[in-house]
C-alpha cells in the first residue's frame, strides 16, 4: 500500500481493515459496521425471547476486529435494553466442529437457555447443527451471522430464526463507485458503511436477500 501511495495510485479498501500505520495510504475503506450489526442481532434476540432469561454467545476469535465489534455491540445492546443473563462468550476459533461441540455443551449445561447467538459463519453453522442434533432446533431462539447455503437452510427449516448478512453486493458496487470518484478527484468518505440485512424466513426469498446471500 505504501509503495502504491508513493506511485500516486489511489487505494480503496473493501471489507478487511489494516493496522493504524496503514491508514495514511488509502483514500477510503468500505466495510460492515460490525458494532451496529451486533446491535441488530441483539434486537432480533430480544424481540423473540423477551427481557429475561439466559442467552449464550458463541463467538470465534477473541481480539479480532470484527469480533470485538459484533460481540461488543451485541452485549452492550442486551445490557442496555433487557435484563437477559449472558452465558459466555465461547470461542470456536472459527472452526465449525469446535462450535458444534461447544454449543452442545452449552445446551446441556443450560437446559433453561432461551437464546443463542452465533457470531460468524462457521460458528453459526456449528451452532445450527448442534441445535438440530440435540432436538433443540426451533425451541431455543438462534440468531446467526453471515449467509451461506447451510445457514439459509437453517433459516428455512426454523433451526435459526434470523441471520445478519453483510452486503457483499454493496461492497462491490460502492467500492467501484468510490474508486471512480477518487480517480476523478471527487471527495469521498474515509469510512463507508456497506450495511447489513437481517434475513429471516419471511424475507429469505426476496430480491433484497438474494443480493446479499451466497
Amino acid at each position: 500500500m505504501k509503495k502504491t501511495w508513493e506511485a500516486h495510485i489511489p487505494v480503496v479498501l473493501i471489507d478487511s481493515a489494516v493496522s493504524e500505520s496503514g491508514k495514511q495510504y488509502y483514500q477510503s475503506f468500505l466495510s460492515t459496521d460490525n458494532a451496529k450489526a451486533g446491535e441488530l442481532c441483539a434486537q432480533a434476540m430480544i424481540d423473540r425471547v423477551g427481557q429475561t432469561g439466559k442467552v449464550a454467545i458463541m463467538s470465534y476469535v477473541p481480539g479480532a476486529g470484527s469480533e470485538i465489534g459484533r460481540v461488543g455491540g451485541f452485549r452492550k445492546y442486551i445490557a442496555a435494553h433487557s435484563k437477559l443473563q449472558l452465558v459466555g462468550p465461547f470461542y470456536s476459533q472459527s472452526q465449525m466442529a469446535t462450535a458444534l461441540n461447544q454449543t452442545t455443551d452449552v445446551l446441556s449445561a443450560n437446559p433453561d437457555l432461551k437464546g443463542i447467538f452465533g457470531a460468524n459463519e462457521p460458528t453459526a453453522v456449528g451452532m445450527g447443527r448442534a441445535l438440530q442434533q440435540s432436538g433443540k432446533g426451533g425451541k431455543v431462539v438462534a440468531i446467526g451471522f453471515d449467509g451461506n447455503q447451510d445457514l439459509q437452510g437453517f433459516v428455512r427449516d426454523g433451526t435459526i430464526q434470523a441471520i445478519a448478512v453483510q452486503s457483499s453486493y454493496q461492497m462491490g458496487y460502492k467500492g467501484i463507485q468510490t474508486l471512480v470518484s477518487v480517480i476523478e478527484r471527487k471527495p469521498v468518505s474515509m469510512q463507508v458503511d456497506t450495511g447489513v440485512m437481517m434475513v429471516e424466513k419471511k424475507n429469505l426469498d426476496s430480491t433484497e436477500a438474494r443480493n446479499v446471500l451466497y
